[in-house]
């Protein structure tokens, strides 16, 4: 495949993407989502509605949707511990693979505000003054809160808060934050993946994933509305809620994170600028169609359709009704609506198989 102004490339459609934890994952899985169901591939889905496949780092056929005997995944979007021989089961050779990271102590105040960790600490609540909030007192002594952590009893622990992002990305059990385990980690992931995606640089890393898997600018276009993080007080990294000497305390607590993120953030870097002039250049016009389609699809009474004109970092496409309705789709819907396009292939069945949404 040649796309416009870049030398020849191979199209790749065989991607699985591994759904770091609170990294922004939601709108890159949404945007693997509809490549599947737009180019016709089979996306892998859990037996029944959940945004999980597997239990923990194991997936086995039960947990899956049932399709034809031989039959390969071309896109793995939900949430597994990355366990590289899964994956071997289920997808072609081919297979590249993809994960997303973000700052660590931003993770972490997602995380409190989403999850309310609060509760997975005993004491923590009777321990917070009323001056203060939860993650305060875990960010003063993180070391003492991730000994009395008692996560929930179930295959799929979304709560966490020390190394959460390597546990994603299949650290199998602390050893500790020594330097030559992390870095042996650290080795591990680069030597697997692809890409790691930075959630601070969104825009650069969807550029960067199109380039590496030959894609169409059309087919990174997300939803803003997916992409704004929902508001909380201590949200900003600039709040006096957090104050240095926390952020310090975490940085020793979560050390493969912090390693973890800092290595691949300097390897995205490093890669833009083996990309040349062009590429900064492909970020910004990118950021300028992301604009016209965002305010194209806000607008109630649509003028007609919105032609983007071919240029060279893209094809001409077209953003209609249809288009603007795919971006704002949800995981689930999309699972419901592969789920049913996937029937009618392999089964003949236009409804989804009972169950299962």
């Amino acid at each position: 495949k040649t796309v416009p102004g870049r030398p020849a490339c191979s199209l790749h459609q065989n991607v699985a993407f591994m759904k770091v934890h609170k990294c922004g994952s939601t709108t890159t899985q949404n945007i693997f989502l509809r490549y599947g169901f737009d180019h016709d591939l089979v996306v892998a889905l859990p037996r029944q509605a959940s945004p999980w496949i597997g239990c923990g780092s194991t997936i086995r056929p039960q947990h899956t949707m049932k399709l034809p005997q031989g039959t390969k995944w071309n896109i793995f979007a939900h949430h597994s511990t990355y366990n590289r021989s899964n994956f071997e089961r289920f997808m072609p050779q081919d297979t590249r693979f993809v994960a997303i990271l973000r700052n660590p102590i931003t993770t972490i105040k997602s995380a409190f505000n989403y999850f309310k960790l609060e509760y997975f600490f005993p004491g923590m609540i009777e321990r917070t003054g009323l001056s203060e909030r939860p993650i305060q007192t875990y960010l003063k002594n993180p070391t003492y809160w991730d000994g009395v952590f008692v996560g929930p009893r179930k295959c799929f622990q979304d709560e966490c808060a020390k190394n959460c992002m390597a546990k994603d990305l299949g650290l199998q059990r602390d050893g500790g934050n020594s330097h030559v385990a992390i870095k042996h980690f650290i080795q591990g992931i680069e030597n697997d993946l692809t890409l790691v995606m930075i959630i601070e640089y969104f825009n650069h890393s969807l550029v960067m994933l199109k380039r590496r898997l030959c894609w169409n600018l059309s087919d990174i276009i997300y939803d803003k509305h997916q992409y704004k993080a929902r508001k909380y007080d201590y949200k900003s990294s600039s709040s006096a809620v957090v104050t240095m000497n926390m952020e310090a305390n975490y940085k020793r607590s979560s050390a493969v994170d912090h390693a973890l993120y800092d290595y691949f953030n300097q390897s995205l870097w490093s890669q833009i600028e083996r990309e040349g002039d062009d590429f900064l250049a492909e970020v910004r016009h990118f950021q300028t169609i992301l604009v016209r389609v965002w305010h194209y699809c806000a607008a109630r009474i649509k003028p007609g359709k919105l032609r983007i004109k071919a240029t060279p970092w893209n094809n001409d496409f077209i953003v209609n009704k249809s288009f603007c309705s795919r971006l704002s789709k949800g995981r689930w819907q999309w699972d419901r609506a592969i789920r049913r396009k996937l029937n009618r292939r392999f089964y003949n069945k236009p409804q989804a198989q009972a169950g299962e949404v």
